[in-house]
């Protein structure tokens, strides 16, 4: 079952990047049609911590080629450690469909989820430069 589905969303993934005219553009796509797929109910079926190891290994082998495209436009952006910056666009997606699942309006999550995601591709702040409180 697993095996059946990834290739349908690495799909929808690819295509969604590859209509964006720029590197922000693909970000963007992927972002949205990812939050689409985590949140869909195919995928919330797949997700188990029952799975035995081989199963989890392939998964995590899956999600590798489903991040691909990602990797592409966050490579293109020039950001210094375009691995890490893809594992953290990544882990805000995976938030945003935990939130979505938890009842939150998915359009409003996409949308904070998306400014999340702008703001961390601008580059590094100086918190010298923002005062607490």
């Amino acid at each position: 079952m697993v095996e059946d589905a990834f290739p349908c969303d690495t799909t929808t993934l690819r295509l969604a990047v590859a209509k964006a005219w720029t590197p922000v553009d693909a970000v963007n796509a992927y972002v949205g049609a990812a939050l689409d797929i985590a949140t869909g109910p195919a995928h919330r079926a797949l997700a188990g911590p029952g799975l035995p190891p081989e199963c989890r290994d392939r998964l995590a082998e899956l999600h590798a080629e489903q991040q691909a495209p990602l990797r592409a436009a966050v490579t293109a952006l020039g950001v210094v450690d375009p691995a890490l910056t893809t594992t953290l666009v990544l882990g805000v997606v995976d938030a945003a469909s935990h939130a979505v699942v938890a009842g939150a309006p998915k359009s409003r999550v996409r949308r904070e989820a998306l400014a999340l995601v702008h703001h961390g591709l601008t580059g590094p702040v100086d918190p010298s430069r923002r005062p607490l409180g």
